[in-house]
């Protein structure tokens, strides 16, 4: 092959790929949620958690690619953390408004098919004892509603 190597493939299963073909630009196959805790979890901190534990599970490392023909998972050879973990600044006061705001429009923004189908959001508000500094996670729901997650 000439040109980019292509990462390992497997077959996807029949599952998974239902949820894979069922997305389109107005129905996003994407599971969002917003997790709150009383601390802020740093970025660094974050990225070692999910090295850890969410990247224990090699499907959050793969691609889903759907090829008309068949969809198999396909390692990414270029994984990038920092595509995956994000910085995502609220603006205005970045009081709850805002913070909703956010979540409606990244809810409403597809994940990019060319990486794996993941991603964390961490959206800083104002330093107040009373709110929280939560992160958002959006991700495909194949992976974790499927058989593929313990592969």
């Amino acid at each position: 092959m000439i040109g980019k190597k292509r990462g390992q493939r497997e077959p996807m299963s029949k599952v998974d790929t239902a949820w894979l073909r069922m997305e389109s630009p107005t129905n996003l196959m994407m599971i969002t949620g917003v997790l709150m805790f009383e601390q802020r979890l740093p970025i660094p901190a974050l990225k070692r958690l999910l090295a850890e534990r969410f990247l224990a599970f090699r499907r959050f490392r793969q691609k889903a690619v759907d090829s008309g023909n068949s969809a198999y998972w396909e390692d990414d050879e270029d994984f990038d953390m920092d595509w995956h973990v994000r910085l995502t600044a609220l603006p205005g006061k970045a009081d709850k408004v805002e913070l909703e705001r956010a979540v409606s429009e990244l809810a409403s923004t597809p994940l990019d098919h060319s990486k794996p189908l993941w991603q964390f959001h961490e959206l800083p508000r104002r330093q107040r004892a009373d709110q929280p500094h939560p992160p958002l996670l959006r991700r495909w729901p194949g992976p974790g509603a499927g058989a593929a997650l313990p592969h």
